[in-house]
């Protein structure tokens, strides 16, 4: 299992950690292992769990995982998932955006900070109008450049077509304007980006 990545299947009564667990985006599939197997039986016999995932201290996702079998022999369990994220939060991921940005900085952060002028905006505190967003987009790019790293054109790039495709993709489409719902879910959603990128690599 990737050290950054850590999984607590649990129920009302109950709490297990998989030696390792596979989710597979695309098609809302998965394996785990278990550490015995009376895990993997109790796992199986119950059937319905709910997974608790985290990616070191940037973000974190809720599955509904179900149980379908288990292999013969190890203590090696099949399951089907479903995640309470609207289905066009996925179709608004790109490899190239969230690879670059996570490549060089939190994309939590950037994310935490997008919603938070959105909040801003939505309660009169602020006006795209005057120059906030360009304020900001400089701001990270002097960030990132006391930081050490190189700030390449594509960064400055990537990091304009993330807010971009924040609003107008993300917040309008997949959640038709709810950004208090949207906000409740920014955590889930960067965990996804960032699983959906990691697996776009080991592809």
């Amino acid at each position: 299992m990737n050290p950054c990545y850590a999984h607590i299947i649990f129920d009302e009564d109950d709490y297990f950690s998989p030696k390792k667990a596979i989710f597979d985006n695309r098609t809302k599939t998965g394996f785990l292992t278990t550490w015995s197997q009376n895990h993997a039986e109790e796992l199986l016999q119950k059937k319905h769990w709910k997974c608790l995932s985290a990616f070191g201290m940037e973000s974190s996702i809720l599955r509904q995982i179900c149980f379908e079998r288990k292999h013969s022999r190890d203590n090696l369990l099949y399951f089907k998932y479903i995640v309470d994220l609207p289905d066009a939060v996925e179709t608004c991921f790109d490899y190239d955006i969230v690879n670059t940005l996570a490549s060089k900085t939190s994309l939590r952060e950037i994310t935490e900070e997008v919603v938070g002028m959105l909040s801003d905006y939505d309660a009169g505190k602020l006006s795209f109008s005057d120059g906030t967003l360009n304020k900001w987009l400089n701001r990270k790019t002097r960030d990132l450049e006391i930081s050490g790293a190189a700030c390449s054109d594509s960064y400055q790039q990537a990091l304009m077509k993330y807010v971009e495709n924040f609003v107008s993709k993300i917040l309008w489409q997949a959640y038709s304007g709810n950004l208090r719902k949207l906000a409740s879910d920014s955590s889930a959603i960067v965990f996804l980006f960032t699983e959906m990128c990691s697996f776009s690599v080991a592809l």
